[in-house]
Order: structure tokens, then sequence, then C-alpha cells
């Protein structure tokens, strides 16, 4: 069912539960919302979590029909850190759907769109440092 949102996550840093946050975001602002006058399409049919071995993944994709491609549109490296769920579902209705409106989640952010945390800031580069990963036993 599409469109689609799949959310990826390192099983080593421990992001599980934070995958799982951002799921249950991303289904409660978009699976309430039709994009039809008969209201039967949703704008976002399912959030999947995917489970990565790869040290420090943290990566938000998209496809809006089964012929397109997944489009990342956050990756915890590149953009540097975690998103504030407000950017992330931005960035899902400008991928998705351009013109829907989102009320109070288009007032602009003041912290640059990041969340502001302490918590695996020394791995933002290198994702090699997690303590959490080098502690996973196989």
């Amino acid at each position: 069912m599409y469109p689609a949102v799949n959310i990826s996550y390192c099983v080593k840093c421990k992001w599980m539960l934070r995958a799982a946050w951002y799921q249950q975001e991303i289904l409660q602002t978009f699976s309430s919302k039709a994009i039809d006058e008969n209201e039967t399409t949703l704008t976002v049919n399912s959030v999947t979590l995917s489970p990565s071995l790869v040290a420090g993944t943290f990566k938000v994709a998209v496809k809006k029909s089964e012929s397109d491609d997944w489009t990342v549109i956050w990756d915890r490296v590149v953009d540097e850190g975690f998103p504030d769920s407000k950017i992330l579902k931005q960035r899902i209705r400008d991928h998705l759907y351009p013109e829907l409106k989102l009320s109070h989640i288009d007032k602009p952010n003041k912290n640059g769109g990041r969340l502001q945390t302490n918590h695996h800031e020394e791995q933002k580069d290198d994702p090699e440092l997690c303590t959490d990963c080098k502690t996973w036993e196989y």
C-alpha cells in the first residue's frame, strides 16, 4: 500500500524506540488526512521499521507509488542528527503532497529542525565511535 514511509535504524545503537516514536508521529499526523473528496485514500498508508546492523544508521525514506523508487528524506549522518518530528513531517508532506496543509506543523522551527540532545552527539561524524555499537555482542 502506497504512499509508504520506511524508517531504518541501528539496532546496535538501540534506536528502535526512537524509530517507533517517529512511526507513531507520522501515522498520527498522516493517517487522519484523506487526499480525495470521498475520503477513501490516506496520505500515508504504512510506516515500516527496518532494523539495520550498520552502525549509526537512521534513515527515513518515502515511496509515493509502487513504480517509484524509495527517496531518502532524512539521513542522520548527512543531516547531522535526528530530525524534529515537525521537520520530518514537513519533508514527508513536501515529497508526497506539497499542497497539503499541516496547520501548526507549518509554523517556523526555532531549532533548525534538529533535536536538541547530547545523546550520541560524539558519533555525529563517525558512527564507529558509538559506545552502544561497540558493546554489541554477536
